[in-house]
């Protein structure tokens, strides 16, 4: 748990180096070879390790010790034995600099590197020993720290550092020291009412009971915090602290989740929007931080949302936080608002309210170019109203989702994701069937024969570096667009010549789409029902597959 005094530091990464990775990114982001991306990276790494010695040479340990973490970091997609070897070389020079930082009497910091050192260990090499070593230092480093606060008047200081100095001891399952340091941690907490201190150490008091064996004790521990925070809420409401109200129920809130009493739950879910609310007015008044204002409305509204009853109240505070984030430009946050509130005007049963929603919340997501998630939304909006039978929406919502997922598929065919631009084509064709289009018509013949070109595409790149059922299925796509289009002769051709190889999967491919010839030769509906297990598990996951049943037999 990190407490705001209690940021990790930022990794510095010297510029010339930074130049060096990004421009590396850059030229491989569109490589697909691994083989020439090794070369490229291989490239980068020689260049870098240069660099790196050049920083070396100067004295600078810390900047060597992230740089070489860097490259390796790299290295690790290409050759994780080597990458292995330059992570243990980062870790000497992050000794080399704690050890200076010890002399310097700079015990947080050195336990902070002493802290990454043992991150290392656990998570890229593997070693236990390694890790727990380090663990003491940091333990040793947070001890003298302690020595050194005591008696000073930064108490919140003291107790955030005995705090993470008892999750040292739980990551060596050092139990009676961790639970002593907690202990400690507590009384210091609770006397100076540091709240998010004091609940994070009643929790990990528990889960090492739990982790113990002892059970009731660690239910004890969590009645005792909800005792003595119920007492600490009567006395913030005399105070008519707002700020501090919406922490302790919020606390409170996630200790009887723990406690698994679901009233008080939701009584303190209630309690805790509330106190969003007033303290979001208190700001208004005085004209503080819109951005905050607005957050505090959505945490409202999610409050609201927990309580699994007070819908209204939510998506009211959903729709104020939304357009104050409108208000600010930001409407990435604002769409995520006018999506939460949707969903709970459609527990109300509110369904005209609802399309209307998410139709705001795509024009918002589309501001920040979010096609994907404007789009949902629209799919969202147009089904509910498919299924509400409000018809005055179907051609406004049909064109949008048309529009969008065109401008999508543009996208993809830019950067030759020619598969992706195809099934997005693909997806639009439902909802020109909806709003009146034949499939005989110009227009539709026009998207299918641009989805036959990017799938043929797709298989032309593929084809010496796919795999075989990959192709399959690519090519069965192309038959596919070719019945779609009217062409069974073209679609016959191409399925005939699909080689199966001894695969069940392609084999599967060509079985699905030769009765889809059939049936459509005779002017029948394609039936899953007389093929076997292995077709039909095949058919469940081609998606793909599933549209084109969907546009050509319904």
């Amino acid at each position: 748990m990190k407490f705001p005094e209690d940021r990790e530091q930022t990794p510095f990464v010297n510029d010339e180096i930074q130049r060096i990775i990004m421009t590396y990114l850059d030229e491989t982001a569109n490589i697909i070879d691994h083989k020439e991306k090794e070369e490229k990276f291989i490239e980068m790494l020689s260049i870098l390790l240069i660099k790196i010695n050049e920083i070396a040479k100067e004295g600078d340990f810390y900047e060597v010790a992230d740089n070489l973490f860097s490259a390796a970091y790299y290295m690790e997609e290409f050759d994780f034995k080597e990458a292995k070897q330059i992570y243990t070389q980062s870790i000497e020079y992050y000794e080399k600099y704690m050890y200076e930082l010890q002399k310097q009497g700079k015990f947080e910091e050195a336990s902070w590197i002493a802290n990454q050192i043992a991150e290392i260990y656990y998570n890229k090499l593997n070693n236990k020993t390694g890790e727990k070593r380090y663990i003491l230092k940091c333990i040793d480093y947070n001890n003298a720290l302690i020595e050194l606060l005591n008696g000073f008047s930064n108490t919140r200081k003291l107790a955030i550092i005995s705090y993470n100095l008892g999750e040292l001891y739980l990551k060596i399952e050092d139990w009676d020291n961790a639970i002593d340091t907690f202990s400690a941690a507590l009384v210091i907490s609770k006397n100076e009412r540091f709240y998010d201190i004091t609940a994070n150490i009643y929790y990990n008091l528990s889960d090492i009971y739990l982790l113990l064996g002892k059970e009731s004790n660690s239910i004890d521990l969590l009645e005792e915090a909800d005792k003595y925070f119920k007492s600490e809420e009567k006395k913030i409401i005399k105070r008519n602290d707002n700020y501090s109200l919406s922490q302790i129920y919020q606390i409170l809130k996630n200790l009887n989740a723990s406690l698994n009493k679901p009233s008080e739950y939701r009584k303190f879910s209630r309690n805790e929007a509330v106190a969003y609310i007033r303290l979001a007015k208190e700001n208004l008044k005085q004209q503080m931080d819109y951005h905050k204002i607005a957050s505090l409305y959505r945490g409202a509204g999610l409050c609201f949302k927990d309580t699994e009853t007070d819908f209204l109240e939510g998506a009211s505070s959903f729709v104020i936080a939304g357009n104050i984030f409108e208000n600010c430009n930001e409407f990435t946050e604002s769409s995520l608002c006018y999506n939460d509130a949707a969903e709970l005007y459609e527990h109300l049963k509110i369904y005209d309210k609802v399309i209307k929603l998410y139709i705001q919340a795509a024009n918002h997501a589309l501001k920040e170019m979010n096609y994907e998630f404007a789009i949902e939304k629209l799919m969202n909006g147009f089904n509910l109203a498919e299924i509400k039978n409000f018809k005055e929406y179907y051609g406004l919502i049909a064109d949008r989702i048309k529009k969008n997922l065109l401008a999508m598929s543009k996208i993809q065919v830019k950067e030759e994701k020619y598969f992706i631009a195809g099934t997005l084509l693909l997806e639009m064709l439902p909802y020109y069937r909806k709003t009146g289009f034949s499939m005989n018509s110009n227009e539709v013949k026009s998207i299918l024969k641009q989805i036959y070109h990017y799938y043929q595409k797709e298989y032309n790149n593929d084809y010496n570096n796919g795999k075989s059922s990959t192709l399959a299925y690519i090519r069965a796509l192309t038959a596919l667009s070719q019945i779609a289009l009217g062409n069974y002769d073209n679609a016959d051709q191409i399925i005939t010549d699909l080689k199966v190889n001894n695969s069940k999967i392609i084999q599967a491919y060509k079985k699905i789409i030769k009765e889809m010839l059939n049936a459509v030769r005779s002017n029948t509906v394609f039936d899953l029902s007389d093929l076997d297990e292995n077709v039909k598990k095949v058919y469940s996951n081609a998606e793909e597959i599933k549209l084109f049943n969907n546009l050509i037999f319904y």
